[in-house]
């Protein structure tokens, strides 16, 4: 079977472009499609990095607030010496925040398990609602990290501007010797 020169140069022609479709199809698609994973591998992993930076970040501005909470808190051994220091900072908070009378100010049991350690004293004073409202704002100025666990306001029979507030407020007990994690 003789080809004409015609023939010839098409039967090449169309050799090359199944040969160039079959490159395309099998060397250069793969490559490309390759590569498209690997950019979208890569976005990924980046964005990951950037969120790893943040919480770096952040994770040292915890610890600094951690550690100047810590060097506001006073550290004794005991919770009973913690109790103490709470106490008499309450006593001069609710002076200062214009307490009519101070009927008690009694600590509750110190509760130390391995992941709570909290002291709690429990309040019975008398005031007026602005005398509350000022004890219940400097209770964050004190230098103990303190929270609010139970609140009671009554009306006072005999005043009936004046209220009598009972509440059970805690505080950490951070150890002088605790290891830092």
């Amino acid at each position: 079977m003789k080809l004409s020169k015609r023939e010839k140069i098409l039967f090449y022609v169309t050799i090359v472009v199944v040969i160039t479709g079959l490159g395309y199809s099998y060397i250069f698609y793969p490559q490309i499609e390759k590569s498209k994973f690997m950019d979208d591998i890569i976005s990924q992993k980046k964005s990951e990095l950037n969120r790893s930076l943040k919480l770096l970040k952040t994770k040292s501005e915890l610890e600094s607030k951690i550690e100047e909470i810590r060097s506001k808190t006073d550290f004794k051994k005991s919770p009973e010496e913690q109790l103490a220091i709470l106490q008499v900072n309450l006593e001069k908070l609710i002076r200062k925040s214009g307490a009519t009378q101070i009927k008690s100010i009694s600590p509750l049991s110190a509760a130390y398990n391995r992941d709570d350690k909290k002291i709690s004293m429990q309040l019975d004073i008398r005031c007026t609602l602005a005398g509350l409202c000022r004890l219940l704002y400097r209770l964050n100025t004190l230098p103990i990290l303190t929270s609010v666990r139970k609140l009671q306001v009554y009306t006072d029979g005999n005043d009936p501007s004046g209220l009598r507030v009972q509440m059970i407020i805690d505080s950490l007990w951070f150890d002088k010797d605790e290891k830092k994690n």
